[in-house]
């Protein structure tokens, strides 16, 4: 796993950053950078779970802030790979590229159709 600063890495703690007053993380926390312990690296290798990345350590810190108190540490982790997953889903669905012409599958509308004449 590599530690370089990316963009996307750089843009995370930011919205982070700006969340911390918020979810009432002191200043001083955030200096260094959340990254997982080697032993969460180690951990997660030998059950053939990947790590999940920044993004979904950053959204399970919020569900921490908010439920912390009620959730117990394989609550958290379970949470944590919960959210990796639905982001990694969300990604491949982004991957597929879509013409302009392609309409949805099915048409939702809340209005009942209108009764065809004969």
């Amino acid at each position: 796993m590599s530690t370089a600063c990316t963009r996307r890495s750089f843009t995370e703690s930011l919205a982070l950053i700006a969340l911390a007053p918020t979810l009432g993380i002191r200043p001083d926390a955030m200096l260094t950078p959340y990254a997982p312990s080697v032993a969460d690296v180690a951990e997660s290798a030998a059950a053939g779970v990947a790590v999940p990345g920044a993004l979904a350590r950053a959204l399970a810190r919020v569900v921490r802030a908010q439920y912390g108190a009620r959730l117990s540490p394989s609550d958290m982790t379970a949470i944590t790979g919960q959210i990796q997953s639905s982001l990694d889903r969300a990604a491949q669905v982004r991957k597929i590229d879509l013409a302009n012409g392609d309409e949805p599958d099915f048409v939702y509308s809340a209005l009942p159709r209108p009764a065809e004449s004969r």
